[in-house]
């Protein structure tokens, strides 16, 4: 994983998994995943020190408008930031339904 900062924006790609589709004829089944890249506001939550002695994320809270994504990311879902992989662990979209944040943690 890389050091990253402690906030501001960010380039995330929010990779979504739909259900799975069974076809019948082939007998195979896909699970279909769609990638999208949008700019967020990330803020650290969770750090670890390496051996090393750097400190890596391993949570972010992502806060980004609502509609800049096909649906709301689930925990089946993933994001990756500056290269590395996250797992989504919770959205919640705001009272006011403008605001969406998207807790995330290193897979």
């Amino acid at each position: 994983m890389r050091r990253l900062a402690q906030g501001g924006t960010k380039q995330v790609t929010f990779r979504l998994f739909d259900d799975i589709a069974y076809d019948p004829e082939t007998g195979t089944a896909t699970e279909p995943m769609s990638d999208h890249t949008i700019t967020v506001f990330a803020t650290r939550g969770s750090t670890q020190e390496t051996k090393v002695g750097s400190i890596i994320a391993t949570e972010f809270q992502l806060v980004f408008e609502q509609g800049l994504l096909p649906r709301v990311p689930l925990t089946q879902d993933e994001a990756i930031i500056d290269g590395a992989l996250y797992k989504v662990v919770s959205s919640d979209i705001n009272a006011m339904g403008v605001h969406m944040t998207v807790t995330v943690r290193a897979a």
